[in-house]
């Protein structure tokens, strides 16, 4: 009886500890991704000059989903008739990114509160869009 007991808990402990640490989910597009939404200010007459320049911010997508912030600075220039600078300031646009990605690569985002959808191409590029905005994500 001794040597059916041992065989059975030789059995049954693997088992049961097999099932521990289970219940987390993880996507294989969570992790670092690099968001890119191109909205470029950017216009040059000869009398105005605007300049922009955005540094892509990271977001960490964690069980699917993620959020960010990004910024855009643009320095506005004005001139006179022979060109030289009468005014310069700089202005900052923000553009708030939640972005969240199912298991099957479809994307959904919202960008200041505009929804964007698309797909993942691979598990290091994604595209959403929203008329002609296009939101991009990569790592």
């Amino acid at each position: 009886m001794r040597i059916k007991f041992l065989s059975l808990a030789a059995i049954t402990v693997p088992l049961l500890l097999a099932g521990c640490g289970g219940g987390h989910y993880s996507s294989p597009y969570d992790g670092t991704w690099q968001a890119v939404y191109p909205d470029d200010k950017t216009s040059i007459t000869p009398t105005i000059a605007v300049t922009c320049n955005t540094t892509p911010p990271s977001v960490v997508i964690e069980n699917g989903s993620g959020s960010t912030t990004q910024t855009m600075t643009c320095l506005n220039e004005t001139f006179d008739a022979l060109g030289a600078v009468i005014s310069s300031y700089t202005i900052d646009y923000l553009y708030n990114i939640s972005v969240a990605i199912d298991g099957n690569g479809k994307f959904d985002a919202i960008v200041n509160g505009v929804p964007m959808t698309g797909v993942c191409i691979s598990h290091v590029g994604c595209s959403a869009q929203s008329g002609t905005n296009t939101l991009s994500l990569t790592r």
